[in-house]
């Protein structure tokens, strides 16, 4: 509702003698993503062995490697908590791989 009304000359709820009343209730808990997403389940082993690095993923591309591992560091994909280091490289053959490493908690 704007200073002078409704919004496009409608009618407010307030207005409306038919409109129900407020369902008071807290609305439920948001969930974010998946628990069982495909990188967590690839990730979380490496949790057991702090600041070592390992291999975590091979593209037949280099780009779709460094890819991921940006998505990865800037949490466009879900991952575990907690604070990661993750790295592309290009193969011999000019494929990818990702590399990840757990650091420790946040």
């Amino acid at each position: 509702m704007g200073p002078a009304g409704p919004v496009n000359g409608g009618t407010s709820p307030a207005d409306n003698p038919g409109y129900p009343e407020p369902d008071w209730r807290e609305p439920p808990e948001v969930i974010r993503g998946r628990r069982d997403h495909p990188w967590i389940k690839r990730l979380e082993p490496l949790m057991e062995h702090p600041g070592r690095w390992a291999c975590v993923s091979r593209f037949d591309n280099v780009r779709s490697a460094y890819q991921i591992a940006s998505k990865l560091r800037t949490v466009e994909v879900k991952r575990p908590p907690g604070k990661w280091e993750f790295s592309a490289n290009k193969t011999a053959d000019g494929s990818g791989e990702v590399f990840a490493r757990y650091i420790g908690p946040e």
